[in-house]
């Protein structure tokens, strides 16, 4: 559908408001916002975009400092803590645990000196891991109980369910913060919780989760983890904008309708629409989650999305 006069001054100032203006940015908006047929489709897109929320990778420095000074500060400053261990918050049952994650770079970065200098590691031990290899069968409980030479006695399988011989008691003076950028179902950080916990030996309230983003359902369900409300640290919380939206009178039941007809002619699969697990999320990091509306990542021959992953 042709954009008219009105229209493209509302997407240039939606960009502008946003701070999201380049000449290049703007043309691809256009082309997607020209990918739909009628003019409520767009009030809708356009509606949708104002709540859009996009993390560009510049900020993911100043945001962990931010999220890592608040444990400091909030924790007492963590004086009975004598190891900081931070890691990736992954699945390690994921067929893909050996694709480099958001939650791997993450790790990375804390190895900067900026990182390195904050209040948080002055002397303490610590120990942060990020590469891949770590993963690779128990290589992870190696690189975690050498901080402190603790030897281990446990299966060959990576997959094991039980450490034998261990007293969780030695871990009392660590602190584990698990850390990524997005937390969408949840369900990645119940795994994550359920392995180091079970598996590592960390009891729960010595564990941390750090994100920069985090949906409700998420953080409901890392609570019904055993993980408190307080130690969770997050800069956004987002939610089901159009459902829940719906409730504060933001957004209506034909917006949601809409939405379902634009999702009909993507051909999607029951659980990506809204989003996947019906997330509703409106947000884009380094790469975009499948939680958000497939309509801004989804390629088809009629939409350019803005945000493909």
């Amino acid at each position: 559908m042709g954009l008219n006069a009105n229209q493209l001054l509302e997407i240039k100032l939606l960009l502008i408001k946003k701070k999201w203006y380049t000449k290049s940015f703007f043309n691809l908006f256009c082309e997607f916002i020209a990918g739909f047929q009628t003019d409520e489709e767009i009030n809708l897109i356009l509606k949708l975009s104002k709540d859009f929320l996009w993390i560009k990778y510049e900020k993911y420095l100043d945001y962990l400092k931010e999220l890592l000074n608040k444990i400091y500060i909030e924790e007492n400053y963590l004086s009975d803590k004598k190891t900081i261990i931070i890691a990736p918050l992954l699945n390690f049952s994921d067929n893909d645990i050996n694709k480099v994650k958001s939650s791997n770079f993450l790790c990375y970065i804390s190895k900067s000196h900026e990182i390195q200098n904050l209040l948080i590691f002055k002397n303490k031990k610590q120990k942060i891991l990020e590469s891949v290899y770590t993963f690779e069968k128990n290589k992870i409980l190696e690189e975690i109980y050498a901080i402190n030479e603790i030897k281990l006695d446990y299966d060959e399988s990576f997959y094991i369910k039980k450490i034998k011989n261990l007293e969780k008691d030695v871990l009392d003076d660590r602190l584990l913060i698990l850390v990524d950028d997005f937390i969408g179902s949840g369900q990645t950080a119940q795994e994550a919780i359920k392995f180091y916990s079970d598996v590592c030996g960390f009891k729960k309230e010595n564990i941390r989760i750090l994100s920069f983003v985090i949906h409700n359902d998420g953080l409901k369900n890392i609570m019904n983890s055993g993980i408190k409300n307080e130690q969770i640290y997050y800069i956004y919380n987002i939610k089901k904008s159009i459902s829940e939206g719906i409730l504060e009178g933001k957004y209506s039941k034909k917006d949601l309708e809409v939405m379902k007809k634009i999702e009909e002619k993507l051909g999607l699969k029951e659980i990506e629409k809204l989003g996947y697990n019906q997330s509703e999320a409106l947000v884009t990091l380094i790469r975009t989650p499948n939680n958000t509306f497939p309509i801004f990542f989804k390629r088809k021959s009629f939409l350019t999305p803005p945000f493909p992953r």
